[in-house]
């Protein structure tokens, strides 16, 4: 499969889609050069507005829609302010086919080892991939074995952050994989030219050179926020890891027609009007299931299994992993009688009427606890860990592993003011009234981000940075 170039900016935007859409060019940093100039010509033009152009070498060809490199030249583009990051957040990415035997091969890149104002590239070494960011504070590589002279076109992705480093291979494809490298980078600042297809300086014989075609390159700063619209006033919305490449994927389920829309993929029916959604990895494949829980007869539909009758009218479903297993259980919480129903497990009583269910791994055994949050007191009731202050009335629990120690922390979003307090973490504004708080893991580092979602409009507002 090979993606249009024109996909570009969809990818390197991270929302890592199966089916991938024409992008917007981008604005006041970074470049888009989506290679199509006509047959023979000799420069490279940047789409983004930035006039970031570049200049054909020998063994470099424009064929039309691609660039062919035979190995003995590349693509340079002079330094610019609009291509140095600095301490900021971005991405940079291409798509690509390698035909040549290289054993060292750099496909984008800018600065030098050890040079002033560091480096940053993506190569491919002797069959690693690797995305490498040297800064004022370390070097720092995110790398991953992978097998790429096969003569099919493959997607790489650079991320950097401000406390990691990440490479994604054929984001939203069934082969989609994610390395990441934990630590901060620095500034980025090089005078060096951007090269796309070997180094600027060649101090050895083939200068790390690229043999094969390539569709696109994209540079693209990354804002600690992101509004995406998707959904409709009504949707529920139901992000999760649909694609398992790690990162939660922007999702809704719509009442009215049982349908289920995630971003990048095609809508899929599954479930009917009134069903309640439950998507869980219930096979422990690492990838979440399409499944609704029926109200109306107790039962679970999960996509590519048999039904499940477990549970009654006036249930509330609470799926976890709660045996450890890597295997999200069915499990209702009864609020007439504050027991806990978990299939396969005999009841237990925890909770009482008005209590919110939250269940989740509070003490880091990678095993769900059962949770109620108290709205009337503002308590927390974990059991087996005690009871907790935090929060007051009319505050919305919002449970998650925010500082990536393995724990779920206590947290609460305040609809009132749009505040978010997340104990030991600390108090964030974020939000409106009427907005749903989804905190989860969007940007794939293991820990979760805030999020909401905003059914007067339809729209998602990650915050994508540390708390």
């Amino acid at each position: 499969m090979r993606f249009k170039p024109a996909a570009a900016a969809a990818i390197a935007g991270l929302l890592c889609a199966a089916t991938l859409s024409t992008p917007a060019s981008s604005t006041g940093w970074g470049a888009s050069w989506f290679l199509n100039e006509p047959a023979g010509s000799t420069q490279m033009y940047d789409s983004s507005g930035n006039a970031n152009t570049g200049t054909l070498g020998a063994g470099v060809t424009a064929q039309g829609g691609t660039y062919h490199f035979t190995g003995r030249g590349n693509v340079t583009v002079p330094d610019s302010p609009t291509l140095n990051p600095g301490a900021g957040d971005f991405t940079f990415s291409t798509q690509f086919r390698m035909t040549g035997d290289f054993t060292d091969t750099n496909l984008v890149q800018k600065g030098q080892h050890n040079a002033n104002g560091g480096e940053w590239k993506l190569e491919y070494r002797s069959g690693w991939a690797a995305c490498t960011f040297e800064g004022t504070i370390q070097n720092r590589t995110a790398r991953m074995r992978v097998a790429l002279r096969d003569g099919k076109w493959h997607v790489l992705i650079c991320d950097k952050r401000a406390d990691w480093v990440a490479i994604t291979l054929d984001a939203g494809t069934s082969t989609t994989r994610r390395q990441i490298a934990y630590g901060p980078v620095g500034d980025l600042d090089s005078t060096h030219p951007v090269t796309i297809g070997g180094k600027e300086i060649c101090p050895r014989l083939n200068c790390d050179r690229f043999a094969g075609d390539m569709a696109w390159v994209i540079v693209r700063r990354l804002s600690s926020t992101q509004t995406t619209p998707f959904g409709t006033n009504g949707d529920i919305p139901v992000p999760a890891d649909y694609d398992r490449d790690g990162k939660t994927d922007l999702a809704v389920f719509r009442p009215s027609t049982a349908v289920w829309y995630v971003l990048g993929r095609a809508p899929v029916q599954y479930g009917m009007p009134g069903d309640v959604p439950v998507p869980a990895d219930y096979n422990g494949d690492g990838k979440v299931d399409l499944a609704v829980f029926r109200p109306s007869t107790g039962v679970w539909y999960i996509m590519g299994r048999s039904r499940i009758p477990y549970g009654t009218r006036g249930d509330i479903p609470v799926p976890a992993d709660y045996n450890g297993d890597g295997w999200t259980d069915p499990a209702v919480f009864r609020p007439s009688t504050g027991s806990w129903y978990v299939l396969g497990h005999p009841p237990v009583p925890y909770g009482t009427r008005g209590d919110i269910p939250v269940p989740a791994d509070y003490d880091g055994d990678r095993t769900a606890d059962l949770a109620v949050f108290r709205p009337s007191t503002g308590f927390w009731f974990v059991l087996g860990v005690g009871s907790v202050p935090y929060g007051t009335k009319g505050d919305i629990p919002v449970p998650a592993d925010y500082d990536r120690d393995g724990r779920a922390n206590l947290a609460v979003f305040r609809p009132s003011t749009g505040y978010w307090y997340v104990l030991g973490v600390g108090v964030v504004p974020y939000g409106q009234p009427g907005d749903v708080p989804l905190p989860s893991d969007y940007n794939g580092v293991r820990k979760a981000s805030i999020g909401v979602f905003r059914p007067s409009n339809g729209n998602w507002y990650l915050l994508l940075r540390d708390l």
